[in-house]
């Protein structure tokens, strides 16, 4: 008599096996019809797969120059902002040198109009964001404007005046010094205090070199401006002029001088600050421009990248109907054989 090797056990095994993979099949197709796309690119994919992951990472590198460049225009927005502000702080200082020097009422006030100039000037230069300043160049760790009063330019600009003329400018034999002499010690003794290297060695600590922003894939811009500018020093010239000198002992000659020539300084700053304005404003319309395109190659590669990775959803539903039910059907059958026994079988 032959006596069959089948055993309840070993049926039960084979259940419990093809259970485990329809299990998994059952999660990778709930995956599937939650998402719409393929659990494993590589799998379904096989050598097409290296195309997505470039696709991927090419959309990965948009979308961090699409992060900086969002960093940049707001940089370049409020250096935008901050230097029409400056501007215009120049223009009500020189609406205060207009009205004259004569009366020592309008020299008070015309020191004052400076002093609150300097005092906002300094202010909107040393402005940060994120901690950083935005007119200090690639030296944005760290304020670029030192404080007038305490960080060395007051003590710059008077020992200037002491040397020139051998008393400070508090002292009456101030009211001596007559239209010319005021005239030279503002043109060749203080003016190299506000050139690029003196203003560099007494008032700021910002860098020349300014940001620069990968705004493209193959395209970089200066994201930044400097305090350093020409058109900064100069209205800053003329706020420190009004209120140092028109508080001074000095005759009514010597203010109209120092009047003068800080409206001269003032009309410079205005075309040197709209040159500084129409940099930074064509420069935060290339950066949106260039965005915009990045955008619309993001959506495209996204949508192509997608496509390979997207199933049907009807037939991922089937698929995973069908499984439902092939794991049923499974529990049912390990259910029935648990109850039989060898003898049964046999």
């Amino acid at each position: 008599m032959k006596i069959s090797q089948n055993s309840t056990q070993s049926i039960y095994n084979n259940l419990r096996y093809s259970m485990s993979n329809l299990q998994r099949e059952f999660v990778d197709a709930q995956r599937q019809v939650a998402s719409g796309q393929v659990t494993d690119p590589g799998l379904a994919l096989g050598g097409s797969n290296g195309r997505r992951i470039s696709m991927v990472r090419d959309i990965e590198r948009l979308n961090a120059i699409v992060d900086s460049n969002a960093l940049a225009k707001s940089r370049l927005e409020m250096s935008l902002t901050a230097t029409g502000t400056i501007n215009d702080i120049g223009q009500d200082l020189l609406s205060a040198l207009s009205t004259g020097v004569n009366e020592n009422g309008t020299s008070l006030l015309n020191q004052k109009a400076g002093q609150s100039a300097l005092a906002a000037i300094s202010g909107i230069l040393n402005t940060t964001i994120n901690g950083e300043a935005i007119f200090g160049g690639i030296n944005s760790g760290e304020s670029p404007i030192a404080d007038y009063e305490t960080g060395g330019p007051k003590a710059a600009v008077d020992a200037a005046f002491l040397a020139n003329f051998g008393f400070a400018k508090d002292d009456p034999l101030a009211a001596s010094i007559d239209e010319a002499a005021m005239t030279n010690f503002i043109d060749n003794v203080l003016s190299p205090l506000f050139s690029a290297t003196g203003w560099r060695n007494t008032f700021s600590s910002a860098s020349d070199e300014v940001i620069n922003a990968r705004i493209g894939l193959s395209e970089r811009g200066a994201a930044s401006v400097s305090a350093n500018e020409e058109g900064f020093r100069n209205v800053t010239f003329a706020a420190v002029m009004a209120m140092e000198f028109f508080s001074a002992e000095l005759s009514g000659e010597a203010k109209s001088v120092v009047a003068q020539k800080a409206i001269g300084l003032v009309g410079s700053s205005t075309g040197q600050l709209a040159d500084t304005q129409g940099r930074l404003g064509i420069l935060a319309n290339r950066i949106e421009k260039t965005t915009e395109r990045m955008s619309v190659q993001i959506d495209e590669l996204t949508a192509q990248s997608d496509q390979l990775i997207t199933v049907d959803p009807y037939e991922a539903a089937t698929r995973l109907n069908f499984l439902i039910t092939q794991i049923e059907t499974s529990y049912t059958l390990t259910g029935r054989i648990q109850q039989l026994s060898l003898m049964r079988y046999i």
